[in-house]
């Protein structure tokens, strides 16, 4: 909330500030003493600088402004403003898909590098953001898939997945089994979901196993494990990378 002023005559939501031995400050809080007791009569916002920056009306349904920044590659993330607590999602890399072709076993699935989700009180300055590259397989016959990099804000750390099996997929008879791995792909266990952009989405999201005649997807999504590769009695998918990592901020701003 802003303390309203006439601005010719029509009000506008102002910020108040102070000298300071010369020097003019935005104050972040202020507060009254109303019949002895002390009442909020100003509260600042957040201000920062960096990422992919979208303003979201009545986030989440609350009929609040926030701002969310969303980081793809390395980058910084600058505070100008520290007034209120920070919403972080720092997701590591997934796992790259495990590889096994035999009619015993598919190969497993990279695991999704689930996200760490923090309510942080950021302090004014610089944070490097830095973002893991999904892990991927490795060639030849019976290899797991290698780990997928941690990504990271400042001290804030999502570790990446771990790469895939060489045994942990499906074999046997193709229609059979492809229930399985449908059944692990679709299991809600295997991912975290984050309304942390005002629309709730799925983060580390683990890879499929691989089994016969499979082709379905990698784990997909910001730090998604990647797909197992491998056979079975039919016609095996190939093993597939994993997903980078995303960092996430969202503070409010009205």
């Amino acid at each position: 909330m802003g303390i309203p002023v006439d601005v010719n005559g029509s009000w506008k939501d102002g910020k108040p500030y102070v000298n300071v031995n010369g020097s003019w400050k935005e104050v972040q809080y202020a507060y009254a003493n109303v019949n002895g007791s002390w009442k909020q009569v100003f509260a600042n916002f957040n201000k920062a600088t960096g990422g992919t920056i979208t303003d979201v009306d009545n986030y989440n349904g609350t009929g609040q402004k926030w701002r969310v920044h969303e980081f793809k590659s390395n980058s910084t993330f600058s505070v100008q403003i520290a007034a209120q607590p920070f919403h972080v999602l720092v997701c590591g890399g997934g796992g790259g898909g495990g590889y096994a072709w035999s009619q015993f076993n598919g190969g497993g699935p990279g695991i999704g590098g689930k996200p760490t989700i923090v309510t942080n009180a950021l302090a004014v300055g610089s944070f490097a953001v830095t973002i893991g590259g999904g892990g991927h397989p490795v060639g030849g016959n019976y290899k797991r898939g290698t780990t997928g990099g941690a990504s990271s804000l400042g001290n804030i750390t999502g570790n990446g997945g771990s790469g895939g099996a060489f045994n942990g997929g499906y074999g046997g008879n193709a229609y059979s089994q492809n229930d399985r791995v449908k059944s692990y792909f679709n299991n809600p266990d295997h991912w975290v979901d984050s309304d942390i952009t005002g629309t709730t989405a799925k983060y580390g999201r683990n890879g499929s196993p691989g089994g016969p005649q499979f082709e379905f997807a990698s784990g997909g999504f910001p730090g998604g494990g990647g797909r197992g590769g491998g056979s079975g009695w039919g016609t095996g998918g190939h093993p597939q990378n994993g997903s980078a990592g995303v960092v996430i901020v969202a503070y409010q701003i009205g």
